[in-house]
C-alpha cells in the first residue's frame, strides 16, 4: 500500500484547507506532489481529513487541499502525559522527540539542570525540537500536535505543573515501580514524570520536587540512562492509560 502523506494545515471555512510557509514549500518542491495527488491534513488540534491537491501557487508558498467536508477527529487521551526531561547534550533529546511522540508524549518540559550550559536551553534548539515534532506526528499520523515547556529549573518546574496533576520523579531506589503507582490510583487529570539528564538529579533539584509533591518511582531493576528511561517512562505510562 503506497504511503499517503500528511500535512500540518489551517483548515478555513468550507472543503478547503489550506497549507502556507515550510508545510507548502515541502509539499510543492521538496515531495514535488502533483495536483489530484492524495494527501492527508489536521489542524494539530485533533482534525483530519483526507483530501487532494487542488491547486499551488507559484513558487509553492501556499497550497490548497479540496476535501470533501467530512472530517475525523482524533480523540483526547484519557489523562494527559506531561515528559519532563532534563537539558541534555546537543543533540539527546533531538534523538529522543520521534519517540516519544510516536508513543503518545502530550506535553514536553525541558529544564535547566545545575552545572549544565545554558545553550542546551537557547531559542534555537527549541525551535529545533518544534520542527521535530511536527515532522513526526505527520510522520505517525497524529492529529494533536504536542506542546513544548522551557523552564530555567527543576524548581521552577515543580512549581509549574498543578498540583491537580499526579506527579512523579523517575529514581531507581523509588518505593514502587511507576507502572504499579499508575495502576493503583489512575489519574484523572494527567501525569507528569520527571527524568535527570545524564548527571541525574542533584539533591537540591530531588529535594525541590518532593516538596513540591513528586513521589519516587522506579522504572525496573536497574539504572537506566537518561536516554533509555525517557522512552521507558513514557511506554509504561502510556501502555497503563491505553488499556
Amino acid at each position: 500500500m503506497s504511503h499517503t502523506f500528511r500535512f500540518i494545515a489551517s483548515r478555513p471555512p468550507g472543503n478547503f484547507w489550506e497549507l502556507s510557509g515550510e508545510e507548502a514549500h515541502h509539499l510543492a518542491k521538496v515531495l514535488r506532489l502533483d495536483l489530484g495527488t492524495t494527501v492527508e491534513v489536521c489542524d494539530g488540534a485533533g482534525l483530519w481529513a483526507t483530501g487532494t491537491v487542488e491547486s499551488i501557487a507559484p513558487g509553492g508558498k501556499t497550497v490548497s487541499i479540496a476535501t470533501n467536508g467530512e472530517l475525523k477527529i482524533e480523540k483526547a487521551p484519557a489523562w494527559p502525559l506531561h515528559l519532563c526531561l532534563g537539558a541534555q547534550k546537543p543533540g539527546s533529546i533531538d534523538d529522543l522527540l520521534p519517540s516519544l511522540v510516536e508513543l503518545g508524549t502530550d506535553t514536553l518540559h525541558v529544564f535547566q539542570q545545575e552545572g549544565s550550559a545554558k545553550s542546551r536551553l537557547a531559542g534555537s534548539a527549541v525551535d529545533r525540537w518544534h520542527r521535530i515534532i511536527a515532522g513526526a506526528i505527520k510522520q505517525c499520523k497524529r492529529a494533536r500536535l504536542p506542546e513544548v515547556v522551557v523552564h530555567q529549573s527543576a524548581a521552577e518546574l515543580a512549581t509549574a505543573i498543578p498540583s491537580s496533576i499526579d506527579r512523579f520523579v523517575m529514581d531507581p531506589t523509588g518505593p514502587a515501580t511507576l507502572a504499579s503507582l499508575l495502576s493503583r490510583t489512575p489519574p484523572t487529570s494527567g501525569a507528569a514524570l520527571v527524568i535527570g539528564g545524564e548527571k541525574g538529579l542533584s539533591p537540591a533539584e530531588h529535594d525541590a520536587l518532593t516538596a513540591a509533591g513528586f513521589t519516587g518511582a522506579r522504572l525496573g531493576s536497574h539504572v537506566l540512562r537518561a536516554y533509555t528511561a525517557a522512552i521507558a517512562a513514557c511506554s509504561v505510562a502510556v501502555s497503563v492509560r491505553d488499556h
